[in-house]
């Protein structure tokens, strides 16, 4: 029997579908900052559950070919149609349930695209090629699951633009069979999709924040260790080192994994190995040392609030650290500088509240400091 890795988020699957089902809205967002599990989630527990009840899943990530998102969405569409046409096949074929599973049912693949050296404008024919494909599935007596993973990708350039157009009204017009969710690693880029005042996309989606994994989830993964390895970790120490990694469950399975190749069970020296390893290949330095004096005065800044960064206080913060008269630093230099790291450095939380984008630059920046 296989060991079982994947930790399952049965309540909150329930919590997707059932919303869905009581039709109470058709658009979710799902929010998480990356390597918490996101894509995990919805290719390993949300589609496969919507499969068995009921649903017709379409996976799409934007990350797959950043510089063309229509042929990442027809990508999609394309599995998710070629996976319908193979189980009406096997429909007219006898099997008994309960001794033939098809493997990967209902999980449509994203596909790999060769990467692109400018970013593609859609075009009509694409979009009428899109509209088709949207066209065939809807005809399906069931509920379509469309999945977007990282959506807020289409907030990046303008181009994508006639793009957002067409999803929002296609969204819009089959909300009834048509059960969206989106996903994002940024707060920033989701609220300048949704907010875009020329092409808003489903303003109406409701936020979930996926929920911070804990004690059940490092139960799970040792208990799987055990099994791989015939070692044992205590509990306390693997919660020490799950703290430490700032509770990324990614980077608590490489810890895992460093431990399996290597054949060791000291869980605290392995993870302090590993920070110390993946802080120095995370190019921080290197980062740091492009910014501009301006924007590291910002960042500096953050480290103990992130509020009201283009108030007096700030200002004065920000004259100080560069050693500059206050007249020197006007709001309007703060903004550009604001604008040249939002989404990549930093990322607006609220209205007027500011949080980096990486944690671990954060406390990156807070040690240098």
């Amino acid at each position: 029997m296989a060991i079982q890795w994947h930790y399952r988020r049965s309540d909150l699957t329930d919590v997707f579908l059932s919303t869905f089902t009581a039709a109470s809205t058709s658009t979710l967002t799902l929010f998480a900052p990356r390597r918490m599990g996101k894509t995990e989630f919805i290719l390993y527990d949300l589609i496969p559950v919507a499969n068995e009840r009921g649903f017709l899943p379409v996976y799409v990530s934007f990350w797959e070919h950043r510089n063309d998102p229509v042929r990442c969405l027809q990508a999609g569409l394309s599995q998710a149609q070629r996976d319908l046409n193979w189980a009406q096949k096997l429909r007219t074929i006898e099997f008994s349930p309960k001794n033939f599973k098809l493997a990967g049912a209902g999980l449509s693949a994203s596909v790999e695209l060769p990467s692109a050296s400018t970013l593609k404008t859609p075009d009509d024919n694409q979009l009428a090629a899109l509209r088709d494909s949207f066209n065939q599935l809807l005809t399906v007596n069931k509920p379509i699951l469309l999945c977007l993973d990282e959506v807020q990708h289409l907030a990046t350039d303008t181009t994508f633009e006639p793009l957002v157009y067409f999803l929002r009204t296609i969204i819009d017009r089959h909300r009834e069979q048509l059960k969206v969710v989106y996903t994002g690693s940024s707060r920033d880029g989701l609220q300048r999709l949704f907010r875009r005042r020329k092409a808003p996309l489903f303003q109406s989606s409701s936020q979930i924040d996926l929920p911070e994994l804990g004690a059940s989830f490092v139960q799970h993964i040792l208990t799987a260790f055990t099994e791989a390895s015939g070692r044992q970790v205590q509990l306390n120490e693997a919660l020490s080192a799950f703290r430490s990694v700032k509770k990324v469950p990614f980077e608590f399975r490489q810890i895992i994994d460093i431990m399996l190749r290597a054949g060791i069970s000291d869980i605290a020296k392995v993870t302090e190995s590993y920070l110390s390893d993946s802080i120095d290949t995370a190019g921080y330095e290197e980062a740091w040392d492009t910014l501009k004096p301006i924007d590291r005065a910002i960042l500096v800044r953050l480290l103990t609030t992130g509020r009201g960064l283009y108030s007096d206080e700030a200002r004065v913060f920000i004259a100080d650290y560069l050693g500059l008269p206050l007249e020197d630093v006007t709001k309007y230099g703060i903004q550009n500088a604001v604008n040249r790291m939002r989404g990549v450095y930093i990322t607006r939380i609220e209205q007027g509240v500011w949080d980096f984008e990486d944690q671990q630059f954060r406390d990156w920046i807070c040690e240098q400091a």
